[in-house]
């Protein structure tokens, strides 16, 4: 007879997060916050809190104490082709600035930053979007 407490292997995960602040999105708009998640082939198959996650942890699963430290969702950059996007964008540089930490404030090198930008911005109308570097 099989022991009815066994775990079924497609409920364990492969690595499983606790003690965190999580923030989520769902698919429908709504923020939610959790403190535990799973993983398990590379998809989350549980997000809630840590008794929930429980049932997810098997003898192979890595579980990771994230020490009451926050996870967000990663944000890719969307996909766009350098050079076509170079196009659109014009870059400012502000590798001319090279602030002196025993003399300049930070106030002084934002005042160089919007300095620099405003006269890039005069100089280049024709620019839809200025990227800075």
């Amino acid at each position: 007879m099989k022991n009815r407490r066994a775990k079924r292997t497609s409920h364990i995960a492969d690595k499983i997060y606790t003690n965190a602040k999580i923030y989520s999105v769902a698919l429908d708009g709504k923020e939610t916050r959790a403190e535990a998640l799973a993983i398990k082939d590379g998809k989350f198959v549980y997000v809630g809190d840590e008794a929930g996650v429980k049932a997810w942890i098997g003898d192979a699963t890595e579980v990771i104490d994230c020490g009451g430290k926050s996870i967000i969702p990663g944000l890719g950059d969307a996909h766009m082709h350098l050079a076509h996007a170079a196009k659109k964008f014009g870059t400012c540089s502000f590798s001319h600035i090279v602030p002196n930490p025993k003399t300049d404030t930070p106030e002084n090198v934002v005042k160089q930053i919007q300095e620099t930008l405003k006269v890039y911005a005069e100089e280049h109308k024709e620019d839809p979007v200025i990227r800075g570097l």
